[in-house]
């Protein structure tokens, strides 16, 4: 499994599960955006004061590859999209991992 990097901005709802806001850049500069649970990124606790948060990961599959550009798609295994329902991007090889921090 391959895990995209993202930034966990702010929260979004504090009842359980607790939903958050998190943000990620395509090859293009565009900043997308995916509002999720926060079991579904870490089982670490962290609190509002301390977001924005770099270092999170969202699961997916690598689509394609060329030139360090990754074609990653985000519906797999979760069924996370961003919030204008996109699930497939174009990004940068160093913004995947194979494992995840959480």
């Amino acid at each position: 499994m391959f895990f995209l990097k993202v930034r966990v901005e702010k929260y979004i709802s504090y009842e359980q599960p607790g939903f958050v806001l998190c943000t990620f850049n395509d090859v293009n500069g565009r900043k997308w955006r995916i509002v999720e649970k926060v079991p579904v990124l870490t089982a670490k606790n962290f609190q509002e004061d301390s977001l924005p948060i770099e270092g999170f990961y969202v699961a997916g599959e690598i689509l394609s590859e060329e030139d360090n550009i990754i074609s990653f798609s985000i519906s797999k295994p979760w069924g996370i999209e961003t919030d204008d329902r996109e699930t497939k991007f174009k990004i940068f090889r160093y913004q995947i991992s194979e494992e995840s921090s959480g």
